[in-house]
């Protein structure tokens, strides 16, 4: 599913959250090495700062399901 998510050519993963899921997925399908997030990180507007801050999964959880719906559409 998270393959299928449109995405166009004109997006970058640092601002689109699917295109930065289907970009970790693809990685850490096809890579033999460890993975970094800072792409995702960045698609939720988030910078080095804010990744090491805890964070409400709830809320979260929340952004990431209304952006990931509104890509559905």
């Amino acid at each position: 599913a998270v393959y299928h998510m449109p995405t166009t050519e004109n997006d970058m993963p640092s601002g689109s959250i699917p295109l930065a899921l289907q970009s970790l997925f693809y990685k850490l399908q096809y890579s033999d090495n460890s993975v970094a997030t800072k792409e995702l990180t960045k698609s939720f507007g988030w910078d080095t700062y804010d990744s090491f801050m805890q964070h409400d999964v709830q809320e979260l959880n929340r952004v990431l399901c209304e952006k990931l719906e509104d890509k559905m559409k």
